[in-house]
């Protein structure tokens, strides 16, 4: 098999093939037959949803000449974090949805129909080349099939769109086969590429491939100068857009506990169990666990949905944050919260399966490690990063406005 193309379809699925680690990889596979069917019918299901938003919702037409920034969203949380930054810094521009769709349909649909629909006709054949394409990485080829027949089809389908005049292009999600093609495609137009962080980056993600990146905090601007190698001036740290305009006068709750997929949902039942009786609590699941909330309905806490109600409103109600391995650590610090990291029983499907201190914030004393072991004593403690500490972290700080040294910049 030709090395350039192998190459092409790791580089296109680099969430699969680089970011996951080999243990969660082992975890949940299960056998070859299993995984085609399983992805056989997911791409099934995806060309019935993109049909059904396709056909049956009201569709806007864009004309993308005419606008100098267009923002490429692929999750809800991206569609979140451009929202914010196009109303605090007052940018025009559209925010286009792949893969991710609600009431309208966006120009961007037709591709990801197309990617579905061949996808969907190809990957039989892609599945079974799997082990001549990569030979020690089937396991990982075989549980990811379904995207990366789609991301073969997107090499092609990319072609047709036509970016006109668009100045600047955003992303928030850099390791999407879409995403990542789409960046590829501007840059050949001499369209300037923005990466948006909204969340925490670590070893396991990939060297952002665009122009400049804007970052949440000043740790972030440092790992990818040092383990990218990213010239500093390509990057800005904006702080959280999100959170601009927080009100330090509204909490209600005692804890506020916010679950992530490196937290077991036995956790966070026992989590929430013990604090519900002696301390007013205020629970908000990850967008990817909030199925799960059923088993948490005969309990005495309040619940933020983070379908219906923005993260903003979550912390300004509750005193002190708990939660696992997740960017949300550094939005608490960043908000001058008392912050709880659990450490029980910790699953990371990037990078070590099991590193409780992923982000370093128990080493370098950022936020206060919690477990079933030290819970009664820890609960009560009330640190605080020192103004130092916060300093380095957050050059702006909560609510401060950008100065003219500070000021967005947009090349």
């Amino acid at each position: 098999m030709n090395n350039s193309f192998v190459k092409s379809i790791i580089d296109s699925n680099i969430s699969v093939f680089e970011m996951i680690n080999e243990d969660y990889i082992n975890k949940i596979y299960k056998n070859a037959p299993y995984h085609l069917i399983k992805n056989q019918l997911r791409l099934s299901k995806n060309i019935i949803e993109i049909l059904y938003f396709f056909l049956f919702k009201k569709k806007q037409k864009i004309n993308l000449k005419n606008k100098k920034n267009v923002f490429i969203s692929v999750t809800n949380n991206n569609t979140t974090t451009f929202s914010n930054l196009i109303s605090k810094f007052n940018l025009k521009g559209e925010i286009l949805s792949y893969g991710n769709y609600t009431d309208e349909s966006k120009p961007l649909i037709i591709i990801d129909l197309f990617n579905s629909i061949f996808g969907f006709l190809i990957h039989i054949f892609i599945f079974f080349s799997m082990p001549l394409i990569f030979k020690e990485r089937q396991k990982r080829a075989f549980l990811y099939s379904n995207e990366i027949s789609k991301s073969i089809i997107c090499t092609i389908t990319i072609r047709f769109i036509k970016l006109g005049n668009i100045k600047r292009l955003f992303i928030s999600n850099d390791h999407n086969y879409f995403t990542r093609l789409l960046i590829k495609k501007s840059k050949k137009n001499i369209i300037r590429t923005f990466f948006v962080t909204h969340g925490q980056p670590s070893e396991a993600y990939p060297k952002p491939i665009t122009d400049n990146i804007l970052v949440d905090n000043y740790i972030s601007k440092t790992f990818f100068v040092e383990n990218h190698n990213i010239n500093k001036k390509n990057i800005q740290v904006i702080e959280y857009p999100k959170l601009y305009g927080y009100s330090f006068k509204k909490k209600i709750y005692d804890f506020g506990v916010c679950s992530t997929p490196s937290m077991t949902m036995s956790d966070i039942i026992f989590i929430l169990s013990f604090l519900s009786k002696n301390y007013k609590i205020i629970y908000r699941p990850h967008p990817s666990m909030i199925s799960s909330i059923s088993k948490i309905y005969d309990l005495n806490i309040a619940l933020s949905n983070p379908k219906k109600e923005i993260i903003k409103t979550f912390y300004e109600k509750s005193e002190k944050i708990i939660t696992g391995n997740s960017g949300v650590l550094f939005e608490s610090l960043y908000l001058k919260k008392t912050t709880f990291i659990w450490t029980e029983n910790v699953i990371n499907k990037f990078g070590e399966i099991d590193n409780k201190d992923r982000y370093g914030v128990l080493k370098k004393k950022y936020c206060i490690e919690l477990n079933k072991a030290n819970i009664d004593v820890a609960l009560s403690n009330n640190y605080k990063l020192s103004s130092l500490k916060y300093k380095y972290l957050f050059p702006i700080g909560v609510n401060n406005k950008f100065e003219k040294k500070n000021r967005l910049i947009l090349i």
